[in-house]
């Protein structure tokens, strides 16, 4: 089996990506299935190099034999993810950057590298999980990506009794559409 440079194209031709800003973003899971197909007894591991309860450094490294026998390392990734800093990095945030430091070094060693090493759940990686990517540009855009107000927020907004100003005022047919800087300014606004 060719382990090189056109089974590795091969196998990112199968990868399903996701368009943000105009640039394709892959996947870690699927990063991790190209990476079988081409290595399917290679080796993806996680070492945490620091662990506290605030915070985690984990590094990972894509490697595989070769025919004499060495372990021969693709790449290497490291993330660093804090605790609370997006919902799901409150109870998961080991989880979170274990998987992070595996798509980084993945993209590396050159799986789902389309437009970037950086994976979706990367891009995604410092915002709450119930957030939308849009297209949409805007005053809240973060490379380009608005990212819509948060399920929280639309909640605490609804609570203040005064949706239809609020939507007249910042000119969207809906709370859905509001930004989260928006519904931000909003929620601070009616100091809520």
């Amino acid at each position: 089996m060719d382990n090189g440079f056109n089974a590795i194209a091969t196998a990112n031709n199968e990868i399903r990506t996701i368009i943000l800003d105009g640039k394709k973003y892959s996947p870690v899971n699927e990063r991790i299935l190209a990476f079988r197909k081409v290595h399917p007894t290679g080796a993806i591991t996680a070492t945490i190099l620091d662990w506290s309860k605030e915070y985690c450094l984990i590094k990972a490294e894509a490697s595989y034999i070769n025919q004499n026998g060495e372990r021969i390392i693709l790449g290497t990734g490291h993330a660093l993810k804090r605790r609370g800093s997006s919902e799901i990095n409150w109870l998961h945030f080991v989880e979170c950057c274990e998987t992070a430091a595996i798509g980084r070094a993945l993209g590396v060693a050159g799986y789902g590298i389309v437009d970037s090493v950086a994976s979706v759940e990367e891009v995604l990686a410092t915002h709450d999980n119930d957030i939308t990517p849009s297209t949409t540009t805007s005053s809240a855009t973060n490379a380009g990506i608005a990212l819509f107000a948060t399920k929280t927020q639309i909640a605490l907004i609804e609570q203040l009794g005064c949706v239809a100003e609020i939507l007249k005022e910042y000119g969207v047919p809906d709370l859905s559409e509001l930004t989260i800087q928006q519904a931000s300014e909003i929620l601070t606004k009616y100091n809520h």
